[in-house]
């Protein structure tokens, strides 16, 4: 080293000398003494400025140390002065990446690509670089021309593998992150990007396993921890989730989507009280952060508080406008608003289809136009599995007739169940749409020739309203999982009834033209587990009230009206279910809303959801009348209650949400307890606590009442959307 200093000491003259200084200098710049390398090589280039290789030599040291703008300038002098190597181009174009100026880098590439076509360095720069610019597609075949000739290369197979899933092609992506686990078995970035490729595509188990051989690796690296507990959560393993989040969170503590995903994992444990404080954290470290606003919103939204959910959705609206989830749950939150103006929801959910529901192009549908021949349906969904949506699906594609209809389910569920395994096998055919972009889904529609596209979800969890706007089928339909307008037109109509939705206030508040069925527009599967039977009785005298709705329902209004009935009836008791009650912050606060209106704390008893849904059912057994919430009414509690034999008192709305429970009650023949008017509703209810014989009468009466109704007759529902859909399908026809 002292040697090689002495040696550059002098000037250098010209030839030979030149030769030995530069030697020296790149000596020097070897070693890592970049001080005394620089400093020869700018004895070099005073003595010769235009000589190519103290130009590169010194341009590759200067972009190392991050001197970018005068490396660029030699690099490039030292390329002019020498095009025909290849190399000085190359480096030119790396040293340019380095300085932040893409384009030029790019073209200096593709000149050296120009000169050297097999120039596999310069191929997979080039790469590496558009695919930085979003040009996916063009960095594909660079790469592949690369691993072509380098077929070993384990970062050219990875960088591959980015590109590929980048563009969802999640087969092809698997198979080049796996070529690169095979040359390089502790590749973490492959580890982890595969089990992001797994989850994406449904195989949780898988992607668990790749994160944590990712961690074993890599270590607790933040993100790949965060990865892991976001597969936990969608495998329901909460307890699991919050433990990796926890581990990210200690890797790197201002690392806020773990800090986010933590108060996902904690709602789903029940504790919003915790959840809302560590979305707020996240959004400490990040005040525009739209997921952490939109989860904070369903942590406010799952605790009832309602208008701190519609503050939270609409500030991760302002903070990503694109995040099409936060919207459609601001328009979900707006239903259980009793005070709502008339118009609010349509005109919100036309501003959700101005933003999102044009993304996809109509294209020509070749669906043959005779009207007679039986029709292909398919039916969307996220929520076929142990869900509400399911209870009311199951009876009807059990139902449908095989000569009429052929039914396709698309199935959006990462995380199947007993329930799916039913409904797969009443379909005809069972498409699993996990993973699958909504161009690819819409296309798979097409080409399965379907005729009537029903929708399940509205602007729920996980909906898939998007393809619907493109029109991937010939009629569109709204129905069931969501009791509102979608605000698409592009879907036809919406199944519903003349109780929810009355005749005489025609089509107003939708965007779909309402079909009202005969008979009712629910139908509801019956749980052969648990037999239907009286609620047991209590002490002489005494009335337990119950609702086993979630406390998003439980308005202002809902709890006044419970109070005056509560006032109005000695020895009257409320119990209330909820999952939100495993909070006690929650359970605190639901106690003080009573509390503030007169009523004892020992009045008011709050219960967590069970995990059995044959306990939750049996749990009914302990209430003499249910009571409905408004102004969004209950639906599944409200036939769970009745199958168990309680009666249900319901308050028939304004609107579609609210009307349900006067919908069912009169499927059963219980009009006489939908009540019209606050009053009404109290009186109804003390009424009937005050008639324990007619309470007897009913209790006994309802799960045969039930069992015999339109609301149980799977048969005759089916024939009834059958038939709607005939009228549909031939209307189109006609047209």
């Amino acid at each position: 080293m002292q040697a090689a200093r002495q040696q550059a000491a002098g000037a250098p003259a010209a030839g030979g000398d030149i030769h030995a200084a530069l030697t020296s200098a790149a000596a020097l710049h070897r070693s890592g003494d970049l001080d005394a390398a620089e400093a020869a090589y700018r004895r070099v280039l005073t003595a010769q400025p235009e000589n190519p290789d103290v130009l590169h030599l010194l341009g590759l040291l200067l972009s190392a140390r991050g001197d970018h703008e005068e490396a660029a300038a030699l690099t490039g002098r030292a390329a002019d002065a020498r095009p025909d190597v290849d190399d000085f181009g190359f480096d030119h174009g790396a040293v340019l990446q380095a300085a932040g100026r893409p384009q030029a880098a790019e073209a200096a590439y593709r000149r050296v690509i120009d000169r050297q076509p097999e120039h596999l360095k310069a191929r997979y720069n080039l790469a590496v670089l558009v695919a930085a610019d979003g040009r996916t597609a063009e960095a594909v075949p660079l790469y592949r021309d690369v691993l072509t000739a380098m077929p070993d290369f384990a970062d050219g197979h990875y960088n591959l593998a980015n590109a590929l899933r980048d563009l969802a092609q999640w087969a092809e992506a698997e198979a080049a992150y796996r070529r690169t686990l095979a040359i390089d078995p502790h590749h973490a970035g492959a580890l982890n990007n595969l089990g992001m490729t797994l989850r994406t595509t449904g195989r949780l188990d898988d992607a668990v396993e790749c994160y944590r051989r990712a961690i074993d690796a890599a270590g607790p690296v933040a993100e790949i921890c965060n990865n892991l507990g976001v597969a936990l959560t969608e495998l329901g393993m909460p307890a699991d989730a919050e433990a990796a989040f926890r581990q990210a969170i200690a890797a790197e503590p201002n690392h806020a989507p773990a800090h986010n995903n933590l108060g996902v994992a904690l709602q789903d444990r029940g504790r919003l009280t915790e959840a809302v404080a560590a979305h707020r954290r996240a959004l400490e470290l990040d005040s525009t952060y739209g997921e952490a606003h939109n989860n904070l919103g369903n942590a406010w939204r799952s605790q009832g508080d309602i208008p701190a959910a519609i503050e939270s959705y609409r500030a991760a609206i302002r903070s990503a406008p694109d995040h099409s989830g936060a919207h459609s749950n601001l328009i979900l939150a707006m239903n259980y608003v009793p005070e709502l103006q008339d118009g609010a929801i349509l005109s919100e959910s036309r501003l959700w289809t101005a933003r999102f529901g044009n993304a996809s192009v109509a294209c020509p549908l070749a669906n043959d136009r005779d009207p007679d021949r039986r029709l292909r349906v398919g039916y969307v969904s996220p929520d076929l599995r142990r869900h509400s949506v399911a209870y009311f699906l199951a009876p009807l594609l059990e139902a449908h007739a095989s000569a009429a209809v052929e039914t396709v389910c698309y199935a959006d569920v990462a995380r199947p169940d007993d329930m799916t395994d039913r409904l797969r096998g009443a379909a005809d055919h069972w498409r699993s749409t996990v993973g699958l972009p909504d161009g690819d889904l819409a296309a798979l529609i097409r080409d399965d020739r379907i005729d009537i596209l029903v929708d399940l979800a509205g602007h729920t969890a996980g909906n898939r309203l998007a393809i619907f706007a493109g029109k991937p089928a010939p009629v569109q339909v709204s129905w069931l999982g969501y009791p509102n307008t979608t605000g698409l037109d592009a879907i036809d109509y919406r199944l519903t009834d003349g109780i929810a939705d009355p005749v005489d206030r025609g089509d107003e508040g939708y965007t779909e033209r309402l079909y009202r069925l005969p008979n009712g527009f629910l139908c509801f599967a019956l749980d052969a587990t648990v037999p239907g039977d009286r609620p047991r009785r209590r002490g002489a005298g005494e009335i337990t009230f119950g609702s086993f709705n979630n406390v998003a329902k439980l308005s202002t209004q809902t709890i006044e009206i419970w109070t005056k009935i509560l006032n109005r009836v000695p020895n009257g008791r409320l119990v209330l279910k909820s999952g939100a009650f495993a909070d006690q912050p929650v359970r605190t606060r639901c106690r003080d809303r009573f509390a503030q209106l007169g009523v004892a704390a020992e009045q008011v008893e709050l219960l967590p959801a069970n995990a059995a849904r044959s306990e939750h059912l049996a749990a009914y057994r302990g209430v003499d009348i249910a009571l409905d919430t408004t102004p969004y009414n209950g639906t599944t509690t409200t036939c769970e209650a009745l199958y168990m034999g309680v009666p249900v008192v319901t308050l028939a709305g304004t609107r579609h949400a609210g009307r349900v429970g006067a919908s069912l009650l009169t499927q059963v023949g219980l009009s006489s307890l939908v009540a019209t008017t606050p009053d009404d509703y109290v009186g109804l209810a003390v009424d009937l606590a005050g008639d324990p014989d007619r309470r007897r009468a009913l209790s006994a009466s309802l799960p045969e009442r039930l069992r015999s109704s339109p609301l149980s007759d799977a048969a005759g529902f089916a024939r009834d959307i059958e038939a709607a859909f005939r009228e549909m399908w031939r209307t189109w026809c006609a047209t």
